[in-house]
C-alpha cells in the first residue's frame, strides 16, 4: 500500500492531460490541484461551479459544468476535456453522493440517484474516455491502466472520529496514477471496527445493535 501523499518530485506528472470529476466537492478540487501542482494539465467538472472555477483560477485548469445524473454527461465531459486539453491521458471519477439511514426507508429516487452518480456515471465516463486513452502503458487487456482507490473517512459535519485529510485523499489518488497501482486503500491499516467486522461479523452486528 502507498502512503497517503504523493511520493515524487514536482513535475512528475508533466505532460499528462487529466479530467477530474466531482470538482464541486473537497476531494475532487484537491485532486485537481495536486495533479496541476505536479505538472499535469487538468479539466475539472462539477454541478456547482464555484469550486471548479476557483481551482481553474489558481491552476489554469479548464472548468466544465456537468451533472452526473444526466445520461449524456459522461460523453459530453470527455469531449469537452479533450477539446480543452488537446487529448486525454487520465480520468479520475470522483463524483459521488452518499445517503444515511436504514435501507428500508430509502425512496426509489434515492436508490436511483446513488446508482446513477456513483456507478453508472463512472462506468460511462470510462467507456467514453477509452478511445482517447493512450494504449501500451497499462496493465489490463486493453493496455490501459485502471486504479481503484478506496478512501477512509474524510471530514464532514458531525464527524467524531479522526478522519483522513482531504489532502491525504488527493495525494493517494495522484500517487496511484503515478505509480500504476491497481488497488489502493488509505489509510493502510483498517480501523478497529473494520477489523472486528471482518474477523467476528456476529460480534460486530451485536455491538452495532447495542449502540443504536
Amino acid at each position: 500500500m502507498i502512503r497517503p501523499a504523493l511520493r515524487a518530485r514536482p513535475g512528475c506528472l508533466d505532460g499528462m492531460r487529466a479530467v477530474v470529476t466531482g470538482g464541486s466537492g473537497a476531494i475532487g478540487a484537491a485532486t485537481a490541484r495536486v495533479f496541476a501542482a505536479h505538472g499535469a494539465r487538468v479539466a475539472i467538472t462539477g454541478r456547482d461551479m464555484a469550486a471548479p472555477r476557483s481551482v481553474a483560477a489558481g491552476t489554469g485548469a479548464a472548468a466544465i459544468q456537468a451533472d452526473p445524473r444526466d445520461p449524456s454527461c459522461p460523453r459530453q465531459v470527455v469531449e469537452a476535456a479533450v477539446e480543452a486539453l488537446g487529448g486525454l491521458d487520465v480520468t479520475v471519477s470522483d463524483a459521488g453522493i452518499g445517503w444515511s439511514g436504514a435501507f428500508a426507508t430509502m425512496a426509489e429516487t434515492d436508490i436511483d440517484a446513488l446508482l446513477d452518480v456513483n456507478l453508472r456515471a463512472a462506468a460511462h465516463l470510462a467507456s467514453a474516455a477509452l478511445p482517447y486513452l493512450r494504449p501500451g502503458v497499462g496493465r489490463r487487456p486493453a493496455r490501459v491502466g485502471v486504479s481503484l482507490v478506496s478512501l477512509g473517512v474524510v471530514p464532514h459535519e458531525g464527524q467524531h472520529s479522526r478522519p483522513m485529510s482531504v489532502q491525504e485523499a488527493a495525494g493517494a489518488i495522484a500517487d496511484a496514477v503515478l505509480h500504476r497501482r491497481d488497488d489502493v486503500a488509505v489509510p493502510q491499516l483498517p480501523s478497529l471496527p473494520a477489523r472486528v467486522m471482518g474477523t467476528f461479523p456476529g460480534l460486530y452486528r451485536l455491538l452495532a445493535a447495542c449502540g443504536r
